[in-house]
């Protein structure tokens, strides 16, 4: 057998020996013997200088050893951890090059074992100007954001917004003549598209965006993933895109999902962005229906949409630009929809509001909030609270959020769910609102809450309209949002997270 001594100079060195060695340790040793030795291995390597790179020895025995010797004995899987963030810290305090950090982190970021743990070392050692620091090289910044920073207080700050993709995609072809492609998920990477192909010139793309979650226990769950497959189905056959089995992408969702499930933090307010997408890429300049088409479906891991507390937002009422008309595309999720509300949007912006509210008609009925479903709360004269929603018709997109504040407030109205923070006394209407009403129940007190619904930021209060020339105040209570508002959130929070048992949740991975 090999002894603690010479395979401590072996890895000291780094030399192919050590490797040879590692191996001998794995084949010529029980379980528990092995243990033991490595970790005497690995603490000898502790107290060993930035010379000595602990990263190699550490990695060649975790992939002889794997997870199940190192799950099942502690005292190696924490001396192991310990030699990973020793070495984080040291090729970072040293100046080394970044690539060697980068070779550490890619380490953890491939180790889902350890990757808590060892942030939580790493947080308790690193100050915040260190963690920034080795944020700033992009290859270090992708490594560094795959680990799951449960644990983590300064590390989870920072996910949000830093990497914008996951390691992998979906992609399924289509043609019509052999119709749907083998699926085939893969690493990310660009799309090849001919410079004529059809979706860069008639905008033939449709979209969905929905998220996967992970709960206290670990579980990865989807949220409603069946409406927004409808949705897709629906808004494809409006651009004579190729229609599919949304179950089927289910499926195949799923498997993508669990694949990069490491990208989504077990911390509240995170998870994971998953975006599905279906364009025409046949290589013609005539307009028609594509003879080819590709779906793909890339992932994005995000942090809260609001940061520091909700912030209720102020809204400009625009009676210039109209987001959609009857009998257009207002109700189907086509990315031409989206670019056209760029200018009125940065114009609301320049005049102090956030979002637009988007008008329609003389009455200037209401229709959306930017690119949010439109909630209204109203005390009527008996004293019954009604919570008003614009109907879809063909105008209003149909969100998987509006959806669901409907359901659960018609469930607690007929007494079949109980809210806090709902009255007793709820009336729920899918009914024409214009902004002459809204403007006279501001006036005699009766406008209690207004809010956007959508997959981003689930509510969006509203604390201000601007229309025509004048501000309508909206209340929003001490919290930033009405009762109303924060009781619909906290339940949908609730179902998202597993916290209360609801079919609107599918689990991924347990």
């Amino acid at each position: 057998m090999i002894d603690l001594a010479q395979a401590s100079l072996a890895l000291r060195n780094c030399t192919q020996r050590s490797l040879i060695i590692l191996d001998e340790l794995g084949k010529g040793t029980n379980a528990s013997d092995g243990a033991g030795l490595l970790c005497g291995v690995l603490k000898y390597l502790l107290n060993q200088g930035p010379e000595c790179p602990k990263v190699l020895a550490a990695t060649h025995f975790h992939d002889i050893f794997g997870n199940d010797l190192l799950g099942s004995h502690w005292p190696l899987k924490q001396t192991h951890m310990q030699v990973i963030s020793t070495e984080v810290l040291e090729t970072h305090r040293h100046g080394e090059d970044p690539k060697k950090t980068n070779q550490v982190l890619t380490f953890l970021y491939n180790d889902k074992l350890l990757a808590h743990d060892v942030v939580s070392l790493l947080d308790e050692a690193m100050s915040g100007k260190e963690i920034a620091e080795l944020k700033s090289a992009e290859s270090v910044t992708r490594s560094f954001c795959g680990l799951d920073l449960t644990k983590s207080v300064n590390l989870k700050q920072n996910i949000a917004g830093i990497i914008d993709r996951t390691d992998h995609m979906l992609t399924i072809p289509w043609t019509t003549s052999d119709g749907w492609g083998a699926p085939r998920i893969h690493p990310y990477g660009p799309l090849s598209l001919e410079p004529c192909s059809t979706v860069l010139h008639y905008c033939q793309t449709v979209f969905e965006g929905m998220k996967a979650y992970r709960d206290e226990n670990g579980k990865v769950t989807l949220f409603r993933p069946d409406m927004n497959m409808r949705r897709m189905v629906r808004s494809a056959q409006r651009v004579a895109l190729p229609s599919f089995d949304g179950n089927e992408l289910i499926k195949l969702i799923k498997k993508l999902v669990a694949l990069d499930a490491h990208w989504i933090p077990q911390v509240p307010g995170y998870s994971l962005y998953i975006r599905p997408t279906l364009i025409g890429n046949q290589s013609a300049l005539g307009v028609g229906p594509p003879n080819q088409a590709l779906l793909f479906v890339i992932c994005s891991p995000v942090g809260p949409y609001y940061k520091g507390g909700f912030k209720p937002v102020k809204l400009l009422a625009t009676t210039e630009y109209v987001r959609a008309v009857p009998g257009g595309t207002g109700s189907y999720k086509l990315g031409a929809n989206y670019a056209p509300c760029l200018i009125p949007q940065a114009e609301a912006m320049k005049k102090g509001y956030d979002q637009n509210l988007w008008l329609l008609g003389e009455e200037h009925l209401l229709t959306e909030v930017g690119t949010m479903n439109l909630f209204v709360v109203l005390k009527k004269d008996d004293g019954t609270i009604e919570l008003v929603t614009p109907p879809l018709e063909d105008v209003i997109l149909p969100g998987v959020t509006r959806d669901s504040v409907l359901a659960l407030a018609r469930d607690h109205a007929a007494g079949l769910l109980r809210l806090p923070g709902l009255p007793s006394k709820l009336q729920v209407s899918e009914r024409a609102i214009t902004m002459g009403e809204v403007k006279n129940a501001a006036a005699n007190g009766q406008l209690l809450e207004v809010f956007g619904s959508g997959t981003a930021a689930i509510v969006c209060p509203v604390k201000t309209i601007g229309y025509m020339g004048s501000d309508i105040p909206v209340p929003v209570g001490e919290e930033g949002m009405g009762p109303i508002t924060k009781a619909l959130l906290d339940e949908i929070v609730k179902r998202q997270l597993g916290v209360v048992e609801s079919e609107w949740s599918v689990t991924v991975t347990e």
